[in-house]
Parts: structure tokens; C-alpha cells; sequence
């Protein structure tokens, strides 16, 4: 599986991207934070499921998706709030 996400700047909208990467495999993915139950999808090999959001001003938006494959399942944290370097 491949997973990335993209935010340039704090107030524009975020992309995050999963793709089922597991050969000759679906699976099936359900994804939410505490704002937005995205709900149940099955991907087939190489699909790709995409959502966009803002962060929430508190800058504690995180998602988490369960993903279910025929060789197990696993929930994990797709986006964890925007990543910022603090400068001197």
C-alpha cells in the first residue's frame, strides 16, 4: 500500500492518497477522523481512494483508516496534523 499526503500551506487544503500496492489482491479500506467518516471502500490492485480537507484550526486533524486484505487487517494513522519545522 502507498499512502501520501500533501498540505503547502496551512490554510489550503490537504490531499492524502491511498493506493492498494498488494499484487493479485483487493482490499478494503475505511477512513475517518473525528470530524468525517469517509466510509467503507474495496480497491482493487493499483486503485487509488483520494479526499481532500482543511485542517481544523487547531491543528489536530487526524485520520486513521482500517485496511482489511486477505492476508490480515490494521488500523493506521493516514494523516497526523501538519508537519512544521520551528526556525530560530
Amino acid at each position: 500500500m502507498l499512502v501520501s499526503s500533501e498540505a503547502p500551506d496551512f490554510l489550503e487544503k490537504v490531499q492524502v492518497s491511498v493506493q492498494n500496492r498488494v499484487p493479485n489482491n483487493s482490499i478494503t479500506i475505511h477512513c475517518r477522523s473525528s470530524e468525517d467518516d469517509l466510509g467503507t471502500h474495496p480497491l482493487a490492485y493499483n486503485a487509488i481512494f483520494s479526499w481532500g480537507f482543511r485542517v481544523n484550526f487547531s491543528r489536530s486533524t487526524k485520520f486513521v483508516c482500517d485496511f482489511t486484505t486477505n492476508y490480515g487487517s490494521g488500523n493506521y494513522a493516514v494523516y497526523d496534523g501538519p508537519q512544521f519545522e520551528i526556525c530560530d
